[in-house]
């Protein structure tokens, strides 16, 4: 018998972010103390539809906040910006999830559209002889855009999942957004630190040992699309980074790589919780850039081929 749920729900935030900054003798920061308060009140509310047992869909309407915060005392240094003010989320969703082929196959599908109002973003400064980067955090007017997930798992035989998952997402600014008078980012732009694309297979095959000891094998793939990262430019010239003809006071755009990740395990576990687990992570030995940056050498890339061996008791 089909039936349908309303939910509804309400938050309240209050944040205070305080910064105390004390004179060290010799130093070069000024004593000083921020204080800088937040607030809000986040409604959420869920219309969900059940038709059959195997089927469940929902239309959703939520909003999220994020308090501000104050500048470090060494941004605060480099240029007198304000605090960054409190963000807010609001996300329109509607998805579907259930079983097909009598549970051959389970399924979560989503589509949602975003609008992120005053939204924090990484900015950089340049301090000193030669300059240096200093980060901060400022605001922009807003981001908006569409996405979508899926995750598909197939159950073909008892202890045995195939599936995988992919997200897609656009946001991006709606508005220019100026630091100290700088173009950080232009309206159309992703945002820092933010792939398009993300996506993953996976294959988990649990069976008996004995009639004590459990397995359990996992592969697994993982993938990120390309992330940007913009900055100023210092006059350095880095692979990682498009500086070339950047103008002083001008903003460089900083790349990732597209990184693929795979790993596997086998666990061994007897029934009174005991595991035993054999790891291989980055099987592939991937070293690209796996987060832009403005430097190669402070780039993140990720742990080379790493094989383990890692022993849980429980008492």
């Amino acid at each position: 018998m089909a039936s349908s749920e309303l939910t509804g729900g309400l938050r309240y935030f209050e944040d205070t972010s305080e910064t105390i900054t004390l004179l060290v003798p010799g130093g070069f920061l000024p004593a000083n103390t921020a204080s800088s308060d937040f607030d809000a009140l986040t409604p959420r509310l869920v219309a969900t539809w059940l038709p059959s047992p195997d089927l469940t869909v929902y239309a959703s309407y939520s909003e999220g906040f994020r308090s501000g915060l104050n500048q470090t005392p060494l941004t605060l240094l480099a240029a007198p910006l304000p605090p960054a003010e409190a963000d807010r989320l609001h996300n329109y969703e509607v998805g579907a999830r259930g079983r097909l082929f009598n549970g051959f196959a389970t399924y979560d599908a989503a589509l949602y559209y975003i609008k992120w109002d005053d939204i924090h973003l990484a900015g950089s400064l340049l301090y000193g002889t030669p300059p240096v980067y200093i980060s901060a955090t400022i605001n922009g007017e807003s981001a908006s855009g569409f996405g979508a997930d899926l995750s598909l798992t197939l159950h073909p035989s008892d202890g045995l999942d195939i599936g995988g998952s992919f997200s897609y997402n656009d946001l991006a600014q709606d508005a220019d957004v100026f630091q100290n008078g700088i173009l950080v980012y232009s309206a159309g732009d992703r945002l820092s630190f933010s792939p398009a694309v993300t996506a993953s297979v996976f294959l988990n095959y649990d069976f008996a040992l004995t009639s004590e000891l459990d397995g359990r094998f996992n592969i697994n793939a993982n993938y990120t699309s390309e992330q940007i990262l913009n900055v100023l430019p210092n006059g350095a010239q880095t692979s990682l980074c498009d500086v070339v003809g950047v103008a002083p006071n001008q903003i460089a755009t900083c790349f990732s790589d597209e990184p693929v990740f795979v790993n596997a395990s086998f666990d061994i576990s007897s029934h009174s919780g005991h595991t035993l687990t054999i790891f291989a992570t980055n099987l592939t030995d991937e070293d690209g850039v796996a987060a832009p940056d403005y430097s190669p050498t402070t780039a993140f890339r990720p742990r080379p081929t790493t094989i383990g061996l890692q022993l849980e008791l429980r008492y």
